[in-house]
């Protein structure tokens, strides 16, 4: 859903970075009401009464966040296990495989978890079968 929003140039009245200008801005307030129903489109009955009382797209997401993506210990342990046991098959199609990396990865850093480029690079070279030890090896 970020992507959408950044797509359609929304991102930043959603993450909260363009808040609202003083003097009245039909603009803005057109912007936060696509946003505000964009997300509301997404939602169980049960998430829409959590966020009912939200008068902004960038309160909406920010009080979501905070209610289903919990930065606990145990969701970060879980994710990054998750991540780290995630191994490509021979038969596995490449980007099949890639987008349900990086599905893996999001989860990881959602939950808080902080990895580096570098890091990133080897878990993914760390993922691909025996059959691409010869790559590996000539990998700096």
């Amino acid at each position: 859903m970020t992507l959408q929003f950044k797509q359609e140039k929304l991102w930043s009245i959603v993450e909260g970075t363009k808040e609202k200008p003083e003097s009245d801005d039909e603009t803005w307030e057109e912007k936060d009401l696509v946003s505000w129903l964009e997300i509301m489109t997404h939602l169980e009955n049960q998430q829409a009464n959590t966020i009912r009382k939200c008068k902004t797209s960038s309160e909406t997401w920010k009080k979501l966040q905070s209610e289903l993506e919990p930065k606990t210990n145990g969701n970060q342990v879980m994710t990054l296990n998750s991540l780290v046991t995630f191994k490509m098959e021979n038969e596995d199609e490449m980007l099949v495989f890639l987008n349900t990396w990086k599905k893996k990865l999001d989860d990881c850093l959602t939950s808080g978890v902080e990895i580096t480029a570098k890091l990133k690079i080897l878990l993914l070279l760390g993922t691909l079968p025996t059959s691409w030890s010869t790559f590996l090896t000539t990998q700096n």
